[in-house]
């Protein structure tokens, strides 16, 4: 044995033997941290809209999270938690890149992608020789939003869901099983996982039997749906039996009416900003443990590399908070910065921007806000005026802390499929229109009753009464005209409604303010080519689109206009032009693969439909697809080109069309014709199973065995078919000709 292993043990045996010693236990945990067996696997689990203060190891009774509970009992839980955002895509890229929000630049959901050139976590790992794999359960994490840089797997496909029908989000079982599936592939390389949890998120719809046993409470019913997939993870991590670092953590809360608002986005009070963190790391990391002093999302990638000995990138905001976990250090790293610019950008207020200590909150607003939290943790009494000391030392740390580009650069309109699928998760999305100077914008708590209205007039929408949304929307614009969300939603909702001269006057008069923003001209033509008047949409459509050229949704608009209209050919140019810019964009592909089956470009169309089954098989735009799919094998088949023919049919079953008898008897047809008899019985064998009840099925099932020569299968398979429709005189035939063949 040599020198160092023994002193090692020496070491070891003196730690284990004296652990309660206080002046020795940080170097026991720091010895026992560093000896952890390497490389170690990392599980990231984010827990998307989830308070601390809802889980049973942050105080709460009820049974919401054993799962989490039991983590933090074999790991490390910090009590005061928070994060810089109370929104899904900024947050989450503090906790993946180290970097505060002035910094890495996303400062909203979808109008934002990930600056170029910041490195992210994932990329560390994978320098570090690991195999990563991301699996998100909503599309504001979607990877056109830059969240994917270094992991080798995203998979970030989710369904429709809401009234739109758009992509928005799964359930935490799909994820799981997702994350699962990819854990168990054979590779001997360590693994960084992150497991994105949606389901805390509005409306609150538990499935059973947490709906049941949180009748009253349907947030914590989706918390306690989501720890149970949390635990089934868990449970499946451990078996492993690799060294495994499980990091849980929230990448923000929600309001639940505190302070007037419901949900999360707009305010940064602790509802929206205090969040659940726990780290484990059996046998290496303290059990149990619990660290007091405040910590930050940003301290999450520092934390992680520091923990699996991997170099941690210099010039981040967030720092490792292994000196707090093994008592080297009892300081916080430093205060939590928080904004919102949701109010500037969407409700027509100033920005929220500011700090989070130990004892204080610190709000930045044309009315200061300052509450010490530690005897006020409603944050109901405001000590800005009583304080002024405090005030200004936290006012001179925030504009430290805030330091970095202008919040406006890389802003851009959300292209209208993202919007529709951000909407559908109940965030506000739209054009991209912003006062430039916030200076006179009033205090975004005078805005608390527009966000009651509004927030009515969304239920009422939601619930299909649109003329009494109308009139709430309507209520809202009067609290605050200034407020473009709202005033979109009058002109969208009329334009539901079919009032299309309404709705014109309406988005005319957006366009008349913000000149510059195509979406208003979009409204407009929309309005007209619902009046039937589609010269006049296009003229305003070619006008807008010659003035920008890069405006890809305008071109989208133009190109379905154009196909509405009969001219293919010049649809298919503009929708051409939208697929090369925005290659990741679903409905654009869609419209071209119509486009192009008017046109008669049957394997064309037929690319263009496939590419939206591999960018979203599972969406509405997908199943569509899928529908088209079908018709255009059948015309591909008819031209004599098998091997597209089969392409288009497998494609469409594999997105499913399963439950489509022609489907499986057209693909096994094309297998037939390409002299490929048994992989055409492979076809309808799978059919079969999918569909036991298809005559069709068993009747063509027993022709490819008859040819085989495998008569007594064939017999079995010809009378199955006569059994589920006795009037088949095909197998009727079929039956007597085996029988004269004995």
């Amino acid at each position: 044995m040599n020198r160092r292993r023994a002193a090692w043990i020496t070491a070891g045996v003196v730690a284990a033997s004296v652990p309660a010693a206080p002046f020795l236990r940080p170097w026991w945990r720091e010895r026992s941290l560093r000896a952890a067996p390497r490389p170690l696997d990392v599980v990231l689990l984010t827990l998307d809209t989830t308070r601390a203060d809802r889980l049973g190891c942050y105080g709460r009774a009820g049974g919401t999270s054993p799962s989490l509970d039991g983590l933090a009992r074999r790991g490390v839980l910090f009590r005061r938690a928070y994060a810089h955002v109370p929104l899904t895509a900024p947050s989450h890229s503090s906790l993946l890149t180290g970097l505060l929000p002035p910094r890495h630049g996303v400062r909203d959901n979808g109008g934002y992608v990930l600056k170029d050139g910041i490195g992210t976590l994932a990329e560390a790992f994978v320098e570090g020789g690991y195999r990563t794999g991301a699996f998100v359960s909503a599309f504001v994490l979607d990877r056109r939003f830059g969240l994917a840089r270094g992991f080798a797997t995203y998979e970030d496909d989710v369904p429709a869901r809401g009234a739109e029908q758009v992509l928005a989000s799964v359930t935490a079982n799909v994820t799981v099983d997702r994350a699962l599936a990819w854990l168990r592939a054979g590779d001997p390389r360590p693994v960084f996982a992150w497991v994105h949890l949606y389901d805390p998120h509005l409306p609150y719809e538990p499935p059973e039997p947490f709906a049941t046993r949180f009748k009253d409470r349907p947030y914590e019913g989706e918390i306690a749906y989501m720890d149970s997939e949390v635990g089934r993870l868990l449970e499946a991590v451990a078996a492993r039996g690799r060294p495994t670092l499980v990091a849980a953590i929230g990448d923000h809360g929600e309001a639940l009416g505190e302070h007037g608002e419901m949900t999360h986005s707009y305010f940064i009070y602790g509802g929206t900003q205090r969040v659940p963190f726990i780290l484990a790391l059996p046998g290496s990391l303290p059990e149990g443990a619990a660290v007091e002093p405040l910590v930050r999302g940003v301290d999450l990638m520092p934390t992680l590399l520091d923990i699996a000995g991997l170099p941690v990138p210099r010039g981040l905001d967030g720092e490792s908070l292994v000196p707090l976990i093994t008592g080297r250090r009892g300081r916080e790293p430093g205060p939590a910065y928080l904004e919102s610019y949701h109010p500037r950008f969407w409700w027509g207020a100033r920005e929220l921007r500011g700090l989070r200590t130990g004892k204080w909150l610190f709000i930045e607003s044309p009315r200061t806000e300052l509450y010490d939290v530690d005897s006020d943790p409603a944050e109901a009494v405001n000590l800005a005026a009583a304080r002024p000391q405090e005030l200004e030392r936290l006012a001179r740390s925030l504009a430290q802390q805030g330091r970095g580009g202008d919040p406006l650069a890389g802003r851009s309109a959300t292209d209208p499929e993202a919007a529709g699928r951000l909407r559908a998760l109940g965030y506000v999305a739209g054009p991209g229109t912003v006062e430039p100077d916030s200076r006179d914008l009033p205090d975004a708590k005078d805005n608390a009753p527009l966000l009651a209205a509004y927030s009515r007039a969304e239920e009422l929408a939601a619930g299909g009464r649109r003329p009494e949304a109308l009139d709430a929307y309507r209520e809202a614009l009067r609290i605050n005209p200034r407020s473009v969300t709202v005033r979109l939603s009058v002109a969208n909702t009329l334009l539901d409604l079919g009032r299309f001269p309404d709705a014109f006057q309406e988005f005319a008069e957006l366009s008349l303010h913000h000149p510059d923003e195509p979406a208003y001209i979009q409204g407009m033509a929309r309005a007209r080519a619902g009046e039937g008047r589609r010269d006049d949409a296009l003229a305003l459509l070619r006008s807008a689109a010659l003035k920008r050229p890069d405006a890809v949704a305008l071109h989208e608009d133009l190109g379905k206009v154009l196909l509405e209209s009969g001219r293919a050919e010049e649809a298919e140019k503009e929708l051409r032009a939208v697929v090369e810019r925005s290659p990741r964009q679903v409905a654009p592909w869609l419209r071209l693969g119509a486009t192009l089956a008017r046109l008669g470009r049957t394997r064309e169309a037929a690319a263009a439909f496939l590419r939206v089954l591999d960018l979203s098989p599972r969406s509405d735009e997908g199943r569509q697809a899928v529908a088209a799919l079908g018709p255009l094998g059948d015309r591909l088949l008819d031209e004599g080109d098998l091997l597209e023919a089969q392409k288009a049919y497998r494609a469409a079953l594999e997105a499913g069309g399963a439950g489509s008898e022609e489907l499986y008897l057209d693909l096994a047809l094309v297998s037939y014709r390409l002299g490929r008899v048994q992989e055409s019985l492979d076809v309808v064998q799978k059919g079969l199973a999918r569909i036991p009840g298809s005559a069709s099925l068993h009747y063509r099932a027993g022709r490819l065995l008859a040819e085989a020569g495998r008569r007594a299968e064939a017999e079995r398979e010809y009378r199955a078919a006569l059994d589920l429709d006795g009037t088949r005189a095909d197998a009727q035939r079929a039956l007597a000709r085996l029988g004269e063949g004995r």
